[in-house]
C-alpha cells in the first residue's frame, strides 16, 4: 500500500513538473521572440531551435549556456524585455 502511495505521488509531481516546464518553455519561446530570436514554435514545445536561441541568448548575455529553460532563465529575459533595446553610441 506505501509503495503504491508513493508510486503515485512520484507520478503526480513528474505531471505537474512537466505542465510547468511546459508553460515556463512557452513564455522564454514568447519572449525570445520579442527579442528577435527564433525559437521555432512558441507552443512550449522545446524543439533544436529552442535550444539554439536559448544558447544564443545566454552567450550574448554572459550567462552559462546550457540550452535549457528555467526560471532564472525565464526573469533574465523579461529583465532584458522591460530594460528595452540596447543603443550603441
Amino acid at each position: 500500500m506505501l509503495r503504491t502511495s508513493i508510486h503515485i505521488f512520484i507520478l503526480a509531481a513528474v505531471l505537474v513538473s512537466a505542465a510547468f516546464a511546459d508553460e515556463l518553455t512557452q513564455i522564454i519561446q514568447t519572449d525570445l521572440t520579442a527579442l528577435g530570436y527564433t525559437p521555432g514554435n512558441t507552443k512550449g514545445e522545446m524543439s533544436t531551435d529552442t535550444i539554439v536561441a536559448i544558447s544564443k541568448f545566454q552567450a550574448e548575455n554572459n550567462m552559462e549556456i546550457t540550452g535549457e529553460a528555467s526560471p532564472q532563465l525565464a526573469g533574465v529575459i523579461k529583465a532584458k524585455l522591460k530594460k528595452g533595446p540596447d543603443w550603441a553610441g
